[in-house]
């Protein structure tokens, strides 16, 4: 009766460590991918930012900005008169 007791007790406390071992680990996942989407909001780039930072960067008035793979495409018009188009990345 006693060894039924301890075999009992034994499986009980593994499925109680397998189950936490799991609920630790799912519990783990959806913080990282908290943290992922939260670290990917930070670095993502609006058109706007994009815009100031080509300006910044290169001088003349922003004439156009579309969406190129990660960051964007800006095309400023130079105080010399000439149209570039550079590529600001996220």
């Amino acid at each position: 009766m006693i060894l039924r007791q301890r075999v009992v007790i034994s499986v009980i406390v593994a499925i109680l460590l397998a189950c936490s071992s799991g609920f630790t680990q799912a519990a783990g996942e959806s913080r990282g991918a908290g943290n992922k989407a939260s670290a990917s909001q930070q670095t993502k780039l609006s058109p706007r930012q994009a815009a100031s930072k080509a300006k910044a960067r290169y001088g003349g008035k922003v004439l156009k900005v579309t969406p190129a793979g990660r960051g964007y495409k800006v095309r400023l018009l130079q105080d010399s008169g000439r149209v570039i188009t550079v590529t600001i990345g996220a």
